[in-house]
């Protein structure tokens, strides 16, 4: 008896993890001429963190993607997928030291699993010699 309760519980859980998605924390050298590529999935928040305060954030379609920031943490945004279908956009980040960060938003949808998602995305700066 105990060992097939225990047997459901471990297939359960292992069952939960199969549909969990890849996560990533990716730290990026950020060049201000280049489109960084943030990978979201609805139901799931991704957060951006820069070097510097945030001033501004501008999302393309406001419809399909959600931006959040908040004076409380400076150097974070916070994005999510609005749409359960496959969907992309456009975000642009502006700090206080009017530097800008480029963004192509995306998401495969509900319905795709093998993508990965993008939890914390770390924007540094190229350092020179």
């Amino acid at each position: 008896m105990h060992l097939t309760t225990v047997s459901l519980v471990l297939l359960h859980i292992a069952s939960a993890q199969a549909d969990l998605p890849q996560a990533r924390i990716v730290s990026l050298n950020v060049d201000p001429e280049q489109v960084v590529v943030l990978h979201l999935r609805p139901g799931y928040v991704s957060s951006v963190r820069v070097l510097e305060e945030v001033s501004s954030v501008v999302l393309g379609d406001p419809g399909a993607f959600r931006a959040d920031h908040s004076e409380a943490e400076p150097q974070l945004v916070f994005f999510k997928s609005n749409q359960r279908k496959t969907c992309a956009n456009n975000a642009l980040i502006t700090t206080r030291g009017s530097h800008e960060i480029s963004l192509s938003l995306v998401s495969q949808g509900k319905s795709d699993r093998s993508e990965p998602v993008d939890y914390v995305l770390n924007c540094e700066r190229r350092t020179a010699f």
